[in-house]
């Protein structure tokens, strides 16, 4: 998976698509999200999907929203992982990192994304 920086949002595609952000620790490994109904392995922090604006713009606002050293606030996920002194904290030292998938309903696929995920560990993931 691609780290979520910069360099990386910039050759995104400008398509539909679904998205998700996942955290991992400096050495690769994804960190374990303690939910509801289990143990979430794999880090997801976030499903969203695009609507008015395109992938590569609608990643970039995640990532701007949730840099300390920048003022956007156009991504409510991003906000509250950014100020949520809780999450950092259970987080720790991390990396985010993500996945897409071009689609032509990201309405549709995002929703059927965030059942799946609350099937398994009985809530959805914990920035939607």
């Amino acid at each position: 998976m691609p780290v979520l920086n910069l360099d990386n949002i910039n050759f995104l595609p400008g398509s539909a698509a679904v998205y998700r952000i996942f955290a991992n620790t400096p050495d690769d490994e994804p960190i374990s999200i303690n939910r509801f109904a289990g143990t979430d392995s794999n880090g997801l922090l976030f499903i969203g999907r695009t609507t008015k604006q395109n992938l590569r713009t609608r990643m970039y606002q995640f990532y701007a929203t949730s840099r300390f050293n920048y003022t956007t606030h156009n991504h409510h996920a991003a906000l509250k992982y950014k100020v949520n002194s809780a999450i950092q904290l259970a987080l720790g030292h991390h990396i985010l990192f993500f996945d897409y998938e071009i689609c032509d309903n990201p309405e549709i696929r995002e929703n059927e994304l965030l059942e799946s995920y609350a099937a398994v560990y009985g809530e959805y993931p914990p920035l939607n």
